[in-house]
């Protein structure tokens, strides 16, 4: 394991986090096994920093600096703000955070957001997908993702996470458990 403290920018400024690079597995686990290493786990933040599983990541690519850092870094700066915050609106956050800040990679997000989207709170990932995509739309004026332009999308995605953040902040930072509807 290599550790090292990385500064990496959000929408709503920059974070120092700790990054533990996991590397030297003998086993991704029984999701890679189940999908003949297609997917597996490939990091998460805790309130100390984000582990990385360095075999599921090109350190070079936007894919791992916004799915990964921006993603798993919004989370660790959402945790001190929202102590209570739960898991749909943590995953709501951070996906609109790597819209906000993808350029190659918005594309490929997009089509698995929709793809992936179900409005199940049980399921944050998919909750939080099928969010974003409604919100998304709305602010753009289409349902069609397939027609978004970049641009919009970045801006639809920093505004929807600055007006989450309000919505947090009103109901009380301390406290609020959630601030997406059912």
């Amino acid at each position: 394991m290599r550790l090292r403290m990385v500064c990496v920018r959000l929408p709503g400024g920059t974070v120092t986090v700790s990054v533990s690079m996991l590397d030297s597995f003998a086993s991704l686990g029984w999701g890679a096994w189940g999908t003949c290493e297609v997917a597996h786990t490939g990091g998460w933040a805790t309130s100390e920093g984000l582990m990385v599983v360095v075999p599921g990541w090109d350190l070079s690519s936007e894919n791992y600096r916004v799915s990964l850092l921006n993603h798993e870094s919004q989370h660790f700066a959402d945790y001190p703000l929202f102590p209570k915050l739960g898991q749909p609106d943590l995953e709501y956050r951070a996906k609109l955070t790597e819209l906000t800040l993808a350029y190659d990679t918005q594309h490929k997000l997009l089509a698995m957001f929709a793809a992936g989207a179900k409005r199940e709170r049980a399921l944050p990932h998919p909750f939080a997908q099928w969010w974003v995509m409604d919100r998304i739309g709305k602010r753009l004026g289409s349902k069609d993702w397939s027609a978004w332009k970049p641009d919009d999308v970045r801006a639809a995605a920093a505004a929807e996470l600055a007006a989450h953040t309000a919505l947090l902040q009103a109901r009380g930072a301390a406290t609020v458990e959630s601030a997406l509807p059912d």
